[in-house]
């Protein structure tokens, strides 16, 4: 996983008030053992901020923000699961165009990190860097660049680079957009996602 930007602005101040409640969170635990250790025979010194801070961070990050009210607070959709894609080349090499494809997207996704992976027939690629941003009246805007590697018996492929750009809805369960090629591939093209649901 590789980290992704957002459009949500106050991180810094959300991280600065995880510092001040894990301070608080720290004395309040070390109150406590001093007035309650001597019951216990035992004495303890309480636990620092930092891994209060750790433990705190890790869990907004893990699951607190997977909460659809926090979500919405943080302006971040949770695309995680296994996507069904359907392309269309509408530019490809030797002006070869309408070349339908289909496979599968997979996406694992926290707070501050994100995977994309994507499988064909013929090849998979993996993304390097995203970024998320919420574009009222149009939905959540995913663009992620992407290395592909062809199966090793597709001889006419080469290894490549390229840029796709989604538009999920509100829902989160359908996505659509485009994407393009470096100039060893050379192709561009439509994509559309559906999110496969457990029943």
């Amino acid at each position: 996983m590789h980290p992704y930007a957002s459009d949500y602005g106050h991180k810094p101040k959300l991280i600065a008030c995880l510092f001040i409640v894990s301070g608080l969170v720290s004395s309040a635990i070390a109150f406590a053992l001093a007035k309650c250790g001597p019951w216990f025979g035992f004495t303890g010194g309480g636990v620092s901020a930092m891994a209060v801070f750790g433990l705190l961070h890790w869990f907004l990050d893990a699951r607190l923000w997977k909460l659809k009210w926090v979500r919405g607070l943080l302006m971040v959709p949770d695309l995680n699961g296994t996507w069904e894609v359907n392309g269309e080349t509408i530019c490809g090499p030797d002006g070869v165009a309408g070349v339908n494809w289909e496979g599968t997207m997979e996406i694992v996704q926290s707070w501050t990190k994100i995977s994309i992976v994507q499988k064909t027939t013929k090849s998979s690629s993996k993304s390097d860097c995203a970024s998320i941003y919420h574009s009222p009246g149009e939905g959540f805007i995913l663009t992620f660049n992407y290395g592909n590697k062809p199966g090793i018996s597709e001889r006419n492929m080469n290894s490549h680079a390229g840029t796709c750009r989604f538009v999920f809805d509100a829902n989160g369960l359908l996505g659509s957009g485009e994407y393009y090629t470096d100039h060893s591939r050379k192709t561009a093209g439509k994509i559309t996602a559906r999110r496969k649901v457990n029943t």
